[in-house]
């Protein structure tokens, strides 16, 4: 009976550093007492002495070898050291026969045993795209170890067919190994973790629907979509949004491999700009203490908008000021243009009056 076996535990030999055994045993229920000198021939093609080491005194097919099973003992071990040859030869194998493999029903029993150039390890898949919180099965074929690093979001890193939970993208490595034999390969999961950024400009002044939303994203796979809602049932599939009412926005974006993501933000408008005027009197309710005097003055008070203010009065005989108060006037009609920060503006006039002439 021939049975085979690696030192690395692999159905197969590997050219220089997974070594194998042919193992030769006694009859079922025969007896041991006695040695038992065993023929066999090898055969193949894989060429003995240039592929694996010189077994037997003749490499020829044709020349049968000799092995003993002592006294006592059931089996005995056929040692096969693989040589590297480094020639791409993929796949080789032995043919070990009991019996002349040339004469016709001789043979009793057969071993094909194979030699591989290397382990051939694989992985899959090579590249992934998930969603985060989503996983994905690691598959690996070729040697009998396996170490997988990082071993963050892994199921189980010891093992060829782990389940990795990548918390974001990651690039997981792959040690494989038979006996001496070593390969490493990688698997790269590129996780989607978008990270929204939603820039608004608010309404620069109260009533206008000129508000803006642009967004950038990042950490996603383009190309995205988007489905915007705002006030007064607005909606939109476009990326930047203008002509905005004041109010909250919510956006879903969803990227080529569906993973979707939301964030809201609400565009606001300044109070209305107002402001209220005053003049001091005099007896009589006159603005003006006396005919043809310039003692009149004018307050205002300006709120709402946004700060700060600018103003520009213009009045009677070409008068002009930039003040917010004024005194030292003479009667007649006060108009001033009040602008805020926004460019918003607001008019308000008043006129000072003064007594008949004596």
């Amino acid at each position: 009976l021939l049975l085979s076996s690696t030192a690395g535990n692999l159905p197969h030999m590997v050219e220089g550093c997974n070594d194998g055994v042919v193992t030769f045993k006694r009859p079922l229920g025969s007896p041991n007492i006695n040695p038992l000198l065993i023929q066999y021939w090898l055969d193949g093609t894989a060429t003995n002495g240039i592929d694996y080491n010189l077994i037997g005194s003749d490499p020829n097919p044709l020349v049968p070898k000799t092995i003993t099973i002592p006294a006592g003992i059931d089996s005995v071990d056929l040692p096969i050291t693989t040589i590297a040859d480094g020639l791409p030869e993929i796949s080789e194998y032995i043919m070990v026969y009991l019996g002349n493999p040339f004469c016709s029903n001789s043979i009793t029993d057969s071993l094909q045993f194979f030699i591989q150039d290397s382990l051939f390890s694989t992985v899959s898949p090579q590249i992934d795209s998930i969603c985060l919180g989503e996983s994905v099965q690691l598959q690996s074929t070729g040697g009998s170890i396996y170490s997988w690093s990082p071993v963050a979001g892994l199921s189980n890193p010891s093992i060829s067919n782990p389940i990795a939970t990548p918390n974001g993208s990651t690039t997981y490595t792959l040690t494989t190994s038979a006996s001496f034999c070593v390969e490493n390969k990688n698997v790269n999961i590129n996780v989607s973790d978008m990270n929204i950024v939603l820039s608004g400009t608010n309404v620069n002044c109260n009533g206008n629907n000129n508000g803006a939303i642009n967004v950038s994203i990042t950490n996603g796979f383009a190309p995205y979509t988007y489905s915007w809602t705002g006030p007064n049932g607005f909606t939109s599939m476009v990326k930047n949004i203008s002509s905005l009412a004041p109010g909250t926005y919510s956006l879903i974006v969803t990227d080529s491999k569906g993973c979707s993501k939301s964030k809201n933000i609400t565009i606001t408008e300044p109070q209305v700009l107002t402001s209220t005027i005053n003049s001091n009197t005099y007896n009589g309710g006159y603005n003006i203490s006396c005919f043809g005097l310039s003692n009149g003055s004018i307050s205002l008070n300006t709120s709402g908008g946004t700060g700060p203010y600018s103003y520009s009065w213009s009045g009677p005989s070409g008068f002009t000021s930039s003040n917010q108060n004024l005194s030292g006037l003479a009667s007649g009609t006060y108009n001033v243009v009040i602008t805020d920060a926004k460019g918003c503006v607001k008019n308000k006039s008043i006129t000072l009056t003064q007594p008949s002439q004596l």
